[in-house]
Order: C-alpha cells, then structure tokens, then sequence
C-alpha cells in the first residue's frame, strides 16, 4: 500500500496524537522503561518485545512500530530509544546497568513469542563513521577494509549473537526478527521536529572531515550497509529456526529519505508491513491452518489510524467563529 499521501502530509500534532495513542513517546531519563502497547481493539494478543533504535522510536514521525500498533493492531512491549547503539543494547556501555538486563527479567516473566531488533545503524552509518574511514590526502583506500570487515563481521556478529543467545535462554520459544538498513545518502539533512532541526547530520560531516566529496563517499556509505546486510543475512542463516532476517534494501528510495539516517513515515509504515507479514508467517501455526498452505500470509487490513489523528487535530483547534454581539436585555413593563 502506498502510505504517502496519508502519512507524509501529517502535521506535527497530528504525529504527536498518534504517538500517544501508541504510547511510543520517549519517556525522561536515559532509557524509557518498557511500555506495553495495546493493540486497538484491547484484546490479547501473542506478546512481542521491540528493542532498538530510531527506526523503532522516531519521534518526529510515525515509525515502524507506531504502524504495527496502529495499523496492524499487535501489542508490543517497547525497549527501544532513539541514538541508542549495539553495544549499549547488548553490553550497557553507556550507563551503570545494561539495558538487556530489564529486558531479559522482562522476558523471563512474560515469555515474547516475537522479540523485533533493530540495531547497528548508529554503529555502522551515524557518528561512528569516521572508524571506518582514510582521509583523501592519506594516499590510503578511503575505506578502511580490514576494519569494516572486523567491526562488522566479527564485533557486530557477535553482539547480535550474544542478544539473541541471552534472550533465549530465558525465552527459548522467542523468534527475533532483524533487519539490515538501507542505503542512505549524505545529503547534510537535519531532523526536524516540528519546524525546529534538533539532530543531525550524521553522514556528510564526517565525510567532509576526510576531506571526501558527497559523490564519492555515497558508494562508501553503501558499501558498509551492504555488508551489515550481509552480516545478518549470514547470521539468520546459521539460526533458521529462531531468527529471520529482512533485506529492506528494495523497499527503499533515495526520495524515501527524511533525513541522513531516517525515513518517511509512509516508508516506515511500508516497512512495518512487511514486518507484520513475517509475525503472521511465524504465528501461523497458532493463528489456524489457512496459513499452512505454503503460501505468502496475507496482510490484514490495515486501520487507517491517521483519519483519527486528524479528527482529534481538528477538534483541538481553537474555533475562529465570530461571536454574535450580545442582545441587549429587555426591560420588563413598569408595573402601575
């Protein structure tokens, strides 16, 4: 389905209103403590925990899990914070107790049958990029090899790994699904909330630090997504009755970009799309035999919660009706 029309014209408010319809709103402090989300209906639902970063909690626009709460109706325990990076997840290195501890003593109570991971993008294409890169006047490839290839097949392997070993041995049913990024563009696009930039860029400032043109480091930045990808697509290979893996690439435009790292909220809806056809397939042994068929699971129908995000919008606004100027009162017959 093609979301643009409806998501990418929202308003500001119009975002926030679904935001906390889905209670998807970063809460103060370093990491939010996990939030239940209930699907529309209420009703119960096969539990799902989301860990991750902005493509799973970007507050300026409707993300993935926004769409999978809103539109396909899941109930989802949410981890996830925006800038958050794969070793932090994995290992707590940015504060005294490590995230996947909440998780797992979550996870050891409520048993997820789904845990959605999305990680590395920060690690790989964000402020981190300077690791991977030669200066131009180095005389040196402009892509350190040798580190790309250690970072990510060997440090990110194995944190990806580790998650998913910890998780499942306090949940062995849980089936993760993770995802590669797309190829992004160092365009120096600033995030927005509202009409005010507030993050970024992440990508053309380091570029411009090695003295590499936009031109040149673009197939640069690609060639460290494309081996991310490679890295996952190698992971969920050697766990295939535990992990999947989503090549996202192919769903993804250079018009689809928001910014450096982020995407169109019709893009991420696109996306959860594919994420919630993947719940179905996994589910399928429970959700009843029309599904062991061999063939794709169908989407459901998906609620078109923007209408109601606008209807509230609506009614919020001050009304602009001019008042009628007041009557003046009636004297009343002097009694004789």
């Amino acid at each position: 389905m093609d979301y643009k029309q409806e998501l990418d014209s929202l308003t500001w408010e119009q975002v926030q209103s679904i935001k906390r319809r889905t209670k998807a709103s970063v809460r103060p402090g370093p990491k939010p403590s996990p939030t239940v989300l209930t699907g529309a209906g209420g009703a119960a639902k096969p539990v799902i925990f989301a860990e991750g970063d902005s493509w799973f909690d970007f507050p300026p626009g409707v993300d993935i899990i926004d769409h999978l709460v809103q539109g396909h109706g899941h109930a989802i325990t949410r981890f996830s914070k925006h800038g958050d990076t794969l070793d932090n997840m994995v290992f707590g290195v940015d504060d005294g107790r490590p995230q996947i501890e909440d998780f797992l003593q979550e996870a050891t109570q409520r048993q997820p049958r789904i845990v959605l991971f999305s990680a590395g993008g920060n690690d790989v294409l964000g402020e981190e990029l300077l690791r991977y890169l030669n200066h131009s006047a180095s005389g040196l490839p402009l892509l350190r090899d040798a580190v790309a290839d250690y970072l990510i097949h060997t440090a990110f392997h194995n944190a990806f790994g580790t998650f998913i070993d910890r998780v499942r041995a306090v949940s062995p049913g849980a089936h993760f699904i993770i995802h590669g990024y797309a190829e992004p563009f160092p365009t120096g696009t600033k995030t927005h909330c509202g009409p005010l930039p507030v993050a970024g860029p992440w990508i053309k400032p380091q570029l411009d630090k090695m003295k590499i043109a936009a031109q040149v480091g673009t197939p640069l930045v690609h060639n460290l997504a494309g081996r991310f990808n490679a890295m996952l697509s190698i992971l969920a290979q050697s766990r295939p009755d535990h992990v999947t893996y989503l090549d996202l690439r192919p769903l993804v435009t250079a018009g689809d970009w928001r910014d450096e790292l982020h995407l169109q909220s019709s893009t991420y809806a696109r996306i959860a799309d594919v994420f919630a056809a993947e719940i179905a397939r996994i589910l399928a042994p429970v959700t009843g035999p029309a599904i062991l068929t061999g063939a794709a699971p169908p989407i459901a129908t998906v609620r078109p919660y923007w209408e109601d995000a606008r209807r509230r919008a609506k009614r919020a606004q001050p009304s602009h009706r001019k008042r009628r100027p007041a009557r003046p009162a009636r004297r009343g017959k002097k009694k004789k």
